[in-house]
């Protein structure tokens, strides 16, 4: 079980997981990447952040799938942090990079089994001084609650939403990766159709930048009598651009446009909600 927790600063991750690592024994517990920064590095900027966004997804790429881990901060907390800078007008990174570490965040994505986030909210009575940035603290948690609400950005990575006092957020999470441990999936390699062998299809930079792409690939494999992976239900419809989810809304679907890649998820009436706090996303 390869956890992830995401959130702003001071938004309780370290909490969260030193209460987490107490209660289940034989999880390693990654800490924040800034503490494996050299000391040269101080102010928040484009370099620690980019910094910190090499280290967390190497790191992830690394651990083996079964392994017991839990992590403080993901590549996509760093990825949150640069659109961050740029949404306050601050020096930021050049769209070349910030699309690089984007697609290296994504791809470190497919090594986790629950990305566990910590939006901030008024009811968590969490001060924060005025040297800690308040600022940059409220713009980051915009920038990654916009991020994880992407289909093509969290693929088939399971997100739970917590919040509330601390030992609530415990009980959410350990409720969580006990039913995450006992719900692996068991289809061979190749049985299913599944996200990440259509963004290998279509392109993964090519799908986050949201541009036009050849016709959607692929049709499921010839086993088409398997079913598609249950993460991700509303994937049998693609995604697809707005004026082809215009069309299907006249027959009763819903759509979802991703203010990042602007592309859309469509659904019918009788899909469930992707993501709500303290549940999971399928």
């Amino acid at each position: 079980m390869r956890i992830v927790v995401s959130g702003t600063h001071a938004s309780g991750k370290s909490t969260l997981i030193a209460d987490f690592a107490r209660r289940s024994a034989g999880f390693e517990v990654f800490s924040d990447p800034f503490e494996l920064l050299d000391e040269a590095f101080d102010d928040p900027d484009v370099d620690v952040f980019l910094a910190q966004l090499w280290l967390a997804a190497d790191r992830l790429v690394e651990v083996p799938a079964g392994a017991r881990v839990i992590a403080e901060r993901g590549p996509l907390d760093f990825v949150a942090y640069l659109d961050a800078l740029e949404a306050l007008g601050r020096p930021a990174a050049p769209a070349a990079v910030r699309r690089r570490g984007l697609v290296t965040a994504v791809e470190a994505m497919g090594h986790v089994d629950l990305l566990v986030v910590l939006p901030l909210s008024t009811h968590d009575h969490i001060e924060v001084p005025e040297d800690e940035d308040p600022e940059l603290r409220t713009a980051m948690d915009a920038a990654l609650l916009d991020l994880v609400d992407d289909p093509v950005v969290v693929a088939e990575t399971r997100v739970l939403e917590l919040s509330g006092p601390p030992e609530e957020r415990l009980a959410q999470l350990a409720a969580a990766a006990r039913d995450a441990a006992s719900h692996e999936p068991t289809q061979p390699a190749g049985a299913a159709w599944s996200a990440s062998s259509w963004l290998s299809g279509v392109g993964l930079e090519s799908a986050l930048a949201g541009t036009l792409l050849k016709p959607l690939q692929p049709s499921p494999p010839p086993e088409a009598s398997a079913p598609r992976p249950h993460r991700r239900p509303w994937m049998s419809s693609p995604l697809r651009w707005k004026a082809g989810c215009a069309a299907r809304a006249q027959a009763g679907w819903t759509s979802t446009v991703s203010r990042r890649s602007g592309w859309c998820t469509c659904r019918t009436p009788r899909r469930p909600r992707r993501r709500w706090s303290g549940a999971w996303s399928r």
